[in-house]
Parts: C-alpha cells; structure tokens; sequence
C-alpha cells in the first residue's frame, strides 16, 4: 500500500490561510446582503458571487444558509462590543473617560453597521428568536460597564453610594433605548447632541462631588 506524503507544513499554512480568506470574504458579503435585504430575500447564489468562491464552499464552511445567518449574527454582535470596548481602552486611566467612550461607541457603530440595524428591529421576532448569544453579549457587557464602575468608586471618582450592578443594567437600558429608537426610525445617524445630553446627566449624577469640578469630563 503506497503511504501519502505529508504537505510540507509551508504548504499547509498557505492552505489554512487560503481558507481563512475565503471564509472573511463570505462572512462580509453575507454581513452585507443580509443587512441591506434581509434574511429572505437574500440567496446563497448571491453571497457567493458576491465573495467570489463557489456556492458548494459557503455551504462546505457552513452547512447551510440559516448556519451563514448565524455566523454573521455571532459576528455582528462581537464586533459591536469589541468596538466600543477598543474605543474605550484609551482611557482606562479615567473611568469617567472610560465609561463614556463605551456609551458613545454603540452608536458610532451602529452608523455603519446596517445588520446592527436589522438585528436590532424588534419587529422582526423572527430574528429576536435566533439570537441565542445576544444573552451572553448583554451580560458581558453590562459586567464591563459594572467593572468600570467599581474601579471608578475605589479611586473616588464616582460616588460611594451607588450600586455597580444595578447602574450598569439602567446605563445599557439608557443605550439600548437610543439604539432602538435611531433604529427604528431608520436613522443613519443618530441625534448626537441628544445622546450627548443623556450621557452629561448620567455622568453628573454617579460623579462624587468631592472628586473635583462638578462638570462631567468630555473626550
């Protein structure tokens, strides 16, 4: 019996990042398609052409078309998060700083995410139903919010008095309001000096007085 050679392992690199590629080039167009026509109205004959790989290797990587929605729903929903988390890294020497660039990164997101959109139009249950990650999603981020919160009381810059938890659940409540709304109202942005408003007076009320000025920081 003749024994395979094994692909030198430059070979198997090149293949693995070939796939990789492939795989990227999917997930955008399908991000794309499904965002701007939705679930339906969207077909894997198109995703392909429009990744350029064939239709047999969009289901090779995912087995089927409701697989391919989920990926790109596990994807958007990551993406959404890290965003805002790496817009927030920056300041993570001011928690007040910190706590803002999370706030405002959502909705800078949103603008230019139009699956976002799609995801978060509360109209569609259909879609509401797929979402078995956004749980998880949401729980890690309001622990982040609430992790911004406790550094933020230890160094006393927000006040003693206030529970960490509890005002991160009213803080994501206060942003994902905004996002729905801007959403559903088909908004390509979103009404910046009004979130910018709620942002101030959030921020004013979790400031300990005794820490400084009484005007909230701006970035």
């Amino acid at each position: 019996m003749k024994t395979r050679t094994p692909e030198p392992s430059s070979v198997q690199n090149r293949r693995q990042l070939q796939s990789m590629e492939r795989r990227r080039r999917i997930l955008a167009a399908a991000n794309k398609a499904f965002g701007t026509s939705g679930f339906r109205k969207t077909s894997v004959d198109l995703i392909a052409e429009e990744a350029g790989v064939s239709k047999g290797l969009v289901f090779a990587f995912f087995g089927h078309k409701d697989g391919l929605y989920d990926a790109v729903i596990e994807q958007t929903l990551v993406t959404w998060t890290g965003f805002a988390e790496h817009q927030a890294a920056q300041y993570q020497d001011d928690p007040a700083l910190e706590l803002a660039s999370m706030f405002r990164g959502s909705f800078e997101f949103a603008t230019h995410s139009p699956m976002l959109r799609v995801l978060m139009d509360k109209q569609d249950r259909a879609i509401q139903e797929r979402l078995q990650s956004l749980p998880r999603i949401v729980r890690d981020w309001r622990g982040r919010f609430a992790n911004v919160l406790q550094r933020g009381i230890t160094q006393g810059v927000f006040r003693r008095d206030i529970d960490p938890f509890l005002t991160s659940r009213i803080i994501h409540d206060i942003q994902s309001l905004y996002l729905e709304e801007m959403i559903q109202n088909d908004g390509v942005e979103y009404d910046a000096k009004r979130m910018e408003a709620a942002l101030q007076l959030m921020l004013r009320g979790l400031l300990d007085p005794a820490s400084g000025p009484a005007d909230p920081p701006s970035i």
